[in-house]
């Protein structure tokens, strides 16, 4: 199994970095936030027959499954993914990956505090290299101008609010 799903590990990876890549580069005529319904929907149509054909059919949830999903899906998943976006617009594409590595330390520290989980010297020395690690990667590093058109960067000023 190990030989098999390795490779697949690479397919994100590449996803991502192309994703980071792209941001940086394309001048955007929407909002990320207002694309982001879209994007979920695609991957949504592309992923679940791929779900269901590897996995099976899917087991029966109940009321707080199906709150779950509602929250991570639209909510915590486009809200996310919309803020690394716009984040991704402002700095450089290796600050934004290095500052990405700080999540699954952050989700540990706030498990940590919220469901009371034991957090081991090991673990806690991890965390404080992969910290140390992003900040040697990220000292000094520059902020670049913004890709917003200047009509858009005008119109959001506007008392109305509207872009466009």
């Amino acid at each position: 199994m190990l030989a098999f799903s390795t490779p697949l590990w690479v397919v994100p990876l590449a996803a991502w970095a192309i994703s980071i890549v792209v941001v940086r580069g394309h001048r955007f005529d929407a909002s990320p936030l207002t694309l982001a319904p879209w994007q979920m929907l695609v991957a949504a149509a592309l992923l679940c027959p791929l779900a269901i054909i590897v996995e099976g059919r899917p087991h029966a949830i109940g009321a707080r499954g199906i709150a779950s999903l509602a929250y991570v899906g639209p909510m915590a998943t486009a809200f996310t993914y919309w803020a690394v976006v716009e984040v991704g617009r402002a700095f450089r594409a290796a600050t934004i990956s290095m500052a990405l590595l700080a999540t699954p330390g952050l989700g540990l520290l706030i498990s940590a505090l919220t469901l009371h989980e034991i957090v081991t010297t090991p673990l806690a020395a991890g965390i404080i290299l992969v910290a140390a690690g992003i900040r040697l990667a990220v000292i000094d590093a520059p902020r670049i101008p913004s890709r917003v058109a200047p009509s858009q960067r005008s119109a959001a000023r506007s008392p109305g609010g509207r872009l466009g």
